[in-house]
C-alpha cells in the first residue's frame, strides 16, 4: 500500500476493505502487525473483543506473540470520513509504527 504496508495473503483476494472475523476465521487476522478496531456504538462489541483477545487462539497469532497489536479508535477508523478523522488515523499509525 501507499504507506508501506500490505495485507497478509489471506486478506488480499477480497472485494472489501474489512475482514469480519469469527473464531473459525481468526487466523485471517494474523500478519506482521494488527491494528485492532471495533465499532464502539454497536451493543456487545466491546465484550466480544475482550473475549476474543483473551482466547488462546488469539494469543497464538504471530503479531500478538510479537507484541505488534495496536488498538485504535473504531469510530474514527471505521466511520470517520473527515479530515480530522484522517489526521487522527495518521497519528495512530505514527504512534504505533514510527514512535
Amino acid at each position: 500500500g501507499r504507506l508501506g504496508f500490505s495485507r497478509p495473503k489471506s486478506q488480499r483476494d477480497t472485494d472489501t476493505d474489512r475482514v469480519y472475523l469469527s473464531y473459525e476465521r481468526l487466523s485471517l487476522a494474523d500478519g506482521d502487525a494488527i491494528v485492532l478496531t471495533a465499532e464502539p456504538l454497536e451493543e456487545g462489541v466491546s465484550e466480544s473483543v475482550e473475549e476474543v483477545t483473551a482466547s488462546p487462539l488469539w494469543r497464538s497469532l504471530g503479531a500478538v506473540e510479537a507484541g505488534e497489536v495496536h488498538r485504535a479508535d473504531g469510530f474514527l477508523w471505521l466511520t470517520g470520513g473527515s479530515v480530522p478523522a484522517g489526521l487522527a488515523i495518521i497519528a495512530d499509525l505514527r504512534a504505533a509504527f514510527i514512535a
